[in-house]
């Protein structure tokens, strides 16, 4: 969850639908492959709308030339008054010969260490309030 660097560039309600712009750098010792493609620095630019009750997001690399399409969507699902499920779901595609599929691997990798990461902040944090 560390970043060099995280921008929200803009956010707010659009007719009817919230939606967010983020420019970010996160930290992450990627392997030789993906550096490679995607250079030292792996910043990326992430477009997200809130739709009814689905966020949905899509991010997109600022280095690999289009060849690589990240979107996802995050749901809540209420469990009782004071417990919920967040729901996830993940799409990425890495158009490029030879490396494509280890590198749609990494990006999921990462998701998914990123997702512990939060959990056990978010239970870290609830536990002290």
């Amino acid at each position: 969850m560390g970043f060099k660097s995280f921008e929200i560039v803009s956010s707010g309600e659009e007719g009817g639908t919230y939606k967010r712009y983020v420019k970010a750098t996160p930290t992450m010792n990627a392997p030789g492959f993906v550096q490679k493609v995607l250079g030292k620095s792996q910043s990326y630019e992430e477009h997200g709308e809130l739709v009814g009750e689905v966020w949905r997001y899509r991010v997109t690399p600022n280095s690999a030339g289009g060849r690589i399409s990240i979107n996802g969507s995050l749901t809540l699902e209420s469990l009782s008054d004071d417990r919920c499920r967040a729901k996830f779901a993940l799409e990425a595609k890495a158009s490029i010969p030879l490396v494509g599929k280890k590198i749609e691997s990494f990006i999921l990798g990462q998701f998914e260490d990123n997702l512990r990461k939060q959990e056990a902040f978010a239970k870290a944090w609830l536990d002290k309030q």
